[in-house]
């Protein structure tokens, strides 16, 4: 009688925790679920056309909202949390948020680095976005530590042709290109330039940001004829493959309009601007922070039109 009753005893313990932890992950299923509402609630593109705030700037307030709100004992499990958190971090880096993402991004990297190792995949994916946000930040230093650890581990296990390992390279040459070291900058495009042109798409749009980085390259280091000759050729693909209205188009309009102001092309340079300048307001709105952002490579950005000589 007496096994009896512990049975009984254990089995109804069981089932009330077995109860208690389904509650527990409902209500959880729940506030994840508030989170996304919370998100989503009043985005409506009706609203910017009557006068309301830009979708980018109600989409950069409700992204920080929810980071805010995102904790692992009211959402889920860490790694859950962790994953939120990169997407989040990545979207708001998107947005022009940049110390904001920079928070979320290291929450989410302490949190896989303790977890998953640091060399995990999805550890990695967090570092190479935290580098993004630190480089875009002007943190250039934790910037450059972030992409040689990355680019490092994946050509010692990936090779030094691989995909990820050249998009981290060319994070590193950008690295060098802000801080003024164009020479290395230069010298590293043009080595991860020759493997992707070898192994992988052309077309494919990371290489194309190569190549647009490497073409401000040329411009600062004063090889102009070097810089259009790269603008137009990755304009034109991405007239094709994307639209005019595509943020990767306008980025290198912007940028080709800039080296034509170089080699007083005005009215070639004028003529782009204003494209870019009608583009960006419709779809990022006046409030957008990039629009008054310095010049940081691959980054939004346009110029006065009262720049340019009258002529």
């Amino acid at each position: 009688m007496t096994w009896g009753y512990f049975n009984v005893n254990a089995a109804r313990i069981a089932e009330k925790e077995a109860k208690e932890q389904t509650e527990k992950r409902l209500k959880q299923i729940e506030r994840g679920v508030d989170l996304l509402a919370g998100m989503l609630k009043d985005i409506n593109p009706h609203n910017e056309q009557m006068g309301g705030p830009s979708l980018y700037v109600l989409l950069a307030e409700k992204t920080s909202k929810a980071a805010d709100q995102l904790e692992a004992e009211s959402v889920g499990d860490p790694l859950a949390v962790a994953r939120l958190q990169s997407i989040l971090g990545s979207t708001m880096l998107t947005l022009g948020n940049r110390p904001k993402s920079i928070q979320v991004l290291e929450k989410a990297k302490a949190t896989r680095q303790q977890m998953l190792g640091a060399n995990h995949p999805d550890t990695l994916d967090t570092l190479s976005c935290l580098a993004s946000a630190y480089l875009e930040n002007g943190e250039f230093s934790k910037a450059n530590e972030l992409f040689v650890q990355i680019s490092d581990f994946q050509q010692k296990t990936l090779g030094a042709d691989h995909v990820e390992t050249l998009s981290s390279l060319n994070g590193l040459a950008r690295v060098f290109q802000v801080s003024g070291k164009l020479s290395e900058a230069i010298q590293l495009y043009e080595r991860v330039r020759l493997a992707w042109e070898k192994n992988h798409s052309t077309s494919d749009p990371r290489f194309l940001a190569t190549l647009n980085n490497l073409a401000l390259a040329y411009q600062e280091k004063g090889k102009q004829v070097e810089a259009i000759k790269l603008l137009e050729s990755i304009r034109d693909i991405q007239m094709r493959s994307l639209n005019i209205d595509h943020l990767d188009t306008i980025i290198t309009m912007a940028n080709l309009a800039d080296v034509y102001r170089d080699v007083e092309r005005y009215s070639d340079a004028i003529k782009l601007l204003e494209q870019v300048r009608a583009i960006q307001s419709r779809k990022l709105g006046a409030d957008h922070p990039s629009r008054s952002a310095p010049k940081i490579i691959l980054l939004w950005h346009t110029r006065n039109l009262d720049r340019f000589p009258k002529r």
